[in-house]
């Protein structure tokens, strides 16, 4: 085996020339790094003010989105509530519909029933008058034969 310093100032020597060699590469890329980290606080700042901006317009349309939400499904329950009572009502009325059709027959049913007792009625005044009349023509008759006899 070879000596142990001489293995270690041989593999100095090897990284000298890489540096050496790339170097220039080294230097360009401490100058960038020197200029991004410039930049990214500047960078930085503005990018945690937009992000700042925009957390808080996110919370913004998340509290706007959440109260059109309440506000939808109150409407909806609104129109479920009214379309009920529209059915309800309609139920009603088609129920009212009915018992005016079951009172307008009836009421028909009755007027034939008056109609018939009125034409009973005349009749039977007829009758009566007819009777009455035969009656004082009889009574007539009858004063003529008592005067007769």
């Amino acid at each position: 085996m070879a000596d142990p310093w001489s293995e270690i100032f041989k593999r100095l020597a090897d990284r000298d020339k890489v540096e050496k060699r790339d170097s220039e590469y080294y230097q360009a890329f401490a100058q960038l790094s020197r200029l991004l980290s410039l930049s990214d606080s500047a960078s930085t700042d503005r990018i945690v003010k937009e992000n700042a901006h925009l957390w808080e317009e996110n919370e913004l349309l998340i509290t706007r989105l959440n109260l059109q939400t309440i506000r939808l499904e109150s409407a909806d329950l609104r129109a479920k509530e009214l379309t009920k009572a529209i059915r309800d009502q309609d139920a009603q009325a088609v129920k009212l519909q009915n018992k005016i059709s079951l009172l307008t027959q009836q009421l028909v049913e009755k007027n034939k029933l008056l109609e018939i007792v009125n034409d009973e009625h005349l009749i039977s005044q007829i009758q009566q008058n007819v009777l009455k009349d035969r009656v004082g023509e009889l009574e007539r008759e009858l004063g003529q034969l008592k005067l007769t006899k």
